[in-house]
């Protein structure tokens, strides 16, 4: 009993003579406890493989968003500067359009202004018309081609004026004396024989003789032609050679003179008159017999300028020009017959021209801010608040002051205003 409790024990069976085995099954169950260790043991490299991969693919997507996360921070941060950029520029577009229309309101009250100027002009034009009178040039006008007669005279004083005093000093005692005299009209001179040591110096020779030039011949332009209403009678037609005689120019301002002393508008009104008959255009004439005269009119005054041009190119000017040549005298002549245009037309209004040249300036000292004298533009004043040049005496006229007496009506004769202002030199300082 006890042995065959040992085989039952031992698995083992004896019935039939035969052993009886457990049956075998498929799969892991039928592994040795090794193999089925290192299978285990496989699965978990794998899955832990398999884990390593998504955890570097996580961090590669993780590093690409902070990237990108980067790369959005900028571009916000530069969305942000762009933005507060655009502010600045609509602030400053604002504040450039306000004063765009602040101008344009200011500009268009402007040409509102002109254009009320204009109508105005424009009646006085057309009563002018009804009752013969003739159409008054603008004050903004004549300062235009008084300041071009003046670019002439300095161009052409320029262009001709020698660079040295050194030949004066072979003048004869009478030349000399000329020279000093119609010197001492312009500048001022100092024992009646020199120029004032300011106007001298050093380097001084080549910039003083142009502006002596233009002086001299500023001079002669206004107080031969501009100032003088009948200036262009005085012809050899009118004028016999070798003969002592009162001058056309000086008899007609002879009657001029007494009649303002009786009646100063009639006289002014008498004068703006007899002036418009000689200087109507050819196409204002009515009949050939008036073209004619006309012609003749301009011819006179032609050959006036040309005969002034000579007379003024012979004189005491000669000693500091170059050798006299056509085309120095061609333009010399072109500059006395504008200014002779230009005065025509000043003197047939109503207005009474008055010039002021160096002795009304002499006794005076120059002011910062006058209304009828600037410093020349040698002495470079900064602006009207630059003093530097006050209370300097005038050295030198190169150009003569114009003032009007009147308005355009014949009236107000004690009022006046100016239409060129003296350019006066105040020497080396």
């Amino acid at each position: 009993m006890e042995m065959q409790g040992r085989d039952i024990a031992s698995g083992r069976s004896h019935s039939g003579g035969h052993e009886r085995h457990s049956p075998v099954t498929e799969g892991p169950r039928s592994m040795s406890w090794y193999d089925r260790i290192g299978w285990r043991d496989t699965s978990q490299h794998a899955n832990h493989r398999r884990a390593q991969t998504d955890i570097s693919r996580c961090e590669d997507e993780i590093d690409e968003l902070r990237d990108v996360n980067r790369k959005l921070r900028a571009r916000v941060g530069q969305l942000k500067d762009e933005n507060d950029h655009l502010r600045f520029d609509v602030v400053e577009l604002n504040t450039s359009l306000k004063t765009c229309k602040k101008d344009n309101r200011q500009m268009q009250d402007k040409v509102n202004n002109l254009e009320q100027e204009v109508r105005n002009f424009q009646q006085k034009a057309f009563e002018g018309m009804k009752d013969g009178k003739w159409t008054p040039q603008q004050d903004s006008s004549i300062r235009e081609s008084l300041d071009n007669l003046q670019q002439e005279i300095k161009r052409w004083a320029k262009d001709h004026a020698v660079k040295s005093f050194d030949h004066l000093k072979g003048l004869q005692a009478t030349e000399r004396i000329a020279f000093i005299e119609a010197i001492s009209s312009i500048a001022r001179i100092v024992d009646n024989k020199d120029l004032h040591p300011r106007l001298l110096g050093h380097g001084m020779d080549g910039k003083v003789i142009p502006l002596l030039v233009t002086g001299l011949l500023s001079h002669q332009v206004y107080s031969r032609v501009v100032e003088e209403p009948f200036y262009f009678l005085d012809t050899e037609e009118t004028v016999q050679p070798g003969k002592e005689q009162r001058l056309p120019s000086q008899i007609l301002n002879g009657i001029y003179k007494e009649v303002c002393e009786i009646d100063e508008k009639g006289a002014h009104l008498w004068r703006s008159q007899l002036i418009r008959l000689f200087n109507f255009g050819a196409k204002m004439a009515n009949s050939d017999n008036q073209a004619i005269a006309i012609v003749r009119v301009k011819e006179r005054i032609s050959r006036k300028c040309a005969a002034l041009a000579i007379q003024f190119r012979g004189g005491p000017v000669k000693h500091l020009l170059k050798e006299n040549s056509e085309q120095q005298q061609v333009k010399l002549v072109s500059i006395f017959q504008q200014a002779g245009e230009i005065a025509g037309r000043l003197w047939t209004q109503r207005t009474y021209l008055r010039c002021l040249y160096f002795c009304d300036f002499s006794q005076q000292p120059f002011r910062v801010g006058s209304k009828i004298m600037e410093p020349h533009p040698s002495h470079s004043q900064d602006d009207e608040h630059d003093r530097r040049l006050d209370n300097l005496p005038v050295m030198m006229i190169v150009r003569p002051a114009l003032l009007a007496y009147g308005n355009d009506d014949g009236e107000r004769f004690d009022q006046w205003r100016v239409w060129g202002k003296a350019v006066v030199h105040l020497g080396n300082i």
